[in-house]
């Protein structure tokens, strides 16, 4: 009979007393956890799923806003570009907003002269 392989049990990545740090540590943002991978060697990622893995609260970062407050919206680059070139340009806005932003920059670099009194108008 051929002999039968015993799997080597696998030490376990994180002992009983590093996830009592993380459950002692809830709730979690990434701050916390990149400081608590510092202390057990580990990467801030692998701190958060572990925790997420053991019902630990973890607190996510708010992404924040890309735009300014100031800055122009999808809709006021397109209606802005339809103002200038008086084409019908339907469904323009789907366009993500550098798309929008730079035709609507190549169409004041061609048309200097109709953008500068659309922006006017719209002041």
């Amino acid at each position: 009979m051929p002999e039968l392989k015993t799997v080597a049990e696998k030490a376990p990545n994180y002992t009983e007393a590093m996830v009592q740090q993380i459950r002692d540590a809830a709730p979690l943002n990434f701050e916390s956890a990149t400081a608590l991978g510092e202390v057990m060697g580990k990467s801030p990622r692998s701190i958060i799923a572990k925790a997420k893995r053991e019902g630990v609260e973890y607190l996510a970062k708010v992404p924040e806003p890309k735009k300014g407050k100031d800055a122009p919206t999808k809709g006021e680059i397109a209606d802005t570009m339809r103002n200038v070139t008086g084409l019908n340009m339907h469904h323009i806005e789907k366009a993500s907003v550098a798309c929008l932003q730079e035709l609507s920059n190549w169409i004041a670099g061609v048309l200097p002269e109709q953008s500068e009194q659309v922006e006017d108008n719209d002041s």
